[in-house]
């Protein structure tokens, strides 16, 4: 059996577009992991696709610049709708250390980027 055969016989039980997202999606995810990019461990709260270190809030760090952050998209699929969001890993002090774990993160922020 082929490599196509399979994508065919997988993606015949749900649309193009999904299939291919959720395929990208993983993909993605297990290349971050691989590349020690993810600690998938260390996030905390999940909103959708998102996988945050803290609850989502408005703004990043409020009135001050963030010193740095840590992003990444990801597609949720909610019915027959797939969206695409934003996550958003705020570090705000000085001293953080800016990197992909919990750590110094002092605020998440999630945005709805709109269709996947």
């Amino acid at each position: 059996m082929s490599a196509d055969d399979v994508v065919q016989r997988i993606g015949g039980s749900m649309g193009r577009r999904r299939f291919l997202s959720r395929v990208g999606a993983a993909t993605l995810s297990a290349a971050f992991v691989v590349l020690g990019l993810a600690d998938p461990a260390a996030a905390t709260i999940t909103v959708a696709c998102c996988h945050l270190c803290r609850s989502p809030g408005s703004t990043c760090c409020g009135a001050r610049p963030a010193v740095c952050t840590w992003s990444w998209t990801c597609c949720y699929t909610s019915g027959a709708r797939v969206t695409l969001y934003r996550c958003i890993e705020c570090y705000c002090n000085s001293g953080s250390d800016c990197d992909s774990d919990c750590t110094g993160v002092t605020s998440s922020r999630i945005v709805n980027l709109g269709d996947c």
